[in-house]
């Protein structure tokens, strides 16, 4: 339960207007994600109040946005609902560490460094931030090609799905862990990176 610590700690920062709506999202987003990578498999009692948290997160959502949200928020809720559905399924939430680190990230790296806009609002050094995260936070893919296509591929996913980017990088990662699992490529959650 020492995990939700760090947790509640984001959301008050979030709600206390020492950043504006716009890092809040990335802080709430890239720090709960960050912790979630840390707990990868939560043991009973924490699974039941973080499918709690999500649950409600969720709901928030639509009834009365976060401060840093907006009502029927896509990315929170998808975000909320991979959590959930992950802990239900018993899959590794580390997999998700990409998603955690490189919209936020990208987002960050987009907004502040001035480059050219190259699709709707993406720019060329906030693509290049989603690349050089996806290759760092797929740490766990242990063949170097691999890695290299699935950080290509995430880096479009961020670019390409406007406002969906969250979803197509859940599939993309999804879909690569059930495809190493059954095809034994070499992957290594154990690995404590965080």
């Amino acid at each position: 339960m020492i995990h939700l610590v760090p947790i509640f700690a984001i959301f008050l920062i979030a709600y206390s207007n020492v950043l504006n709506k716009f890092y809040s999202r990335k802080l709430v987003h890239l720090g709960c994600g960050l912790v979630m990578a840390k707990i990868n498999y939560p043991n009973v009692p924490l699974k039941y109040v973080i499918l709690t948290i999500a649950a409600v997160s969720v709901l928030v959502s639509f009834v009365r946005p976060f401060p840093f949200g907006n009502k029927n928020d896509i990315g929170i809720i998808s975000y909320n609902l991979t959590i959930i559905a992950f802990i239900l399924m018993n899959l590794p939430i580390r997999i998700l560490l990409p998603m955690f680190v490189v919209d936020p990230m990208a987002s960050i790296v987009g907004c502040n460094i001035k480059s050219p806009v190259w699709i709707h609002t993406k720019t060329v050094f906030g693509s290049l931030a989603c690349f050089f995260f996806s290759m760092i936070t797929l740490y766990y893919v242990n063949n170097i090609y691999h890695r290299l296509i699935l950080s290509v591929i995430l880096t479009l996913t961020e670019g390409l799905l406007e406002y969906s980017d969250n979803v197509g990088i859940i599939f993309t990662l999804t879909t690569y862990y059930f495809l190493a699992t059954k095809y034994n490529y070499p992957i290594d959650l154990d690995f404590k990176l965080l």
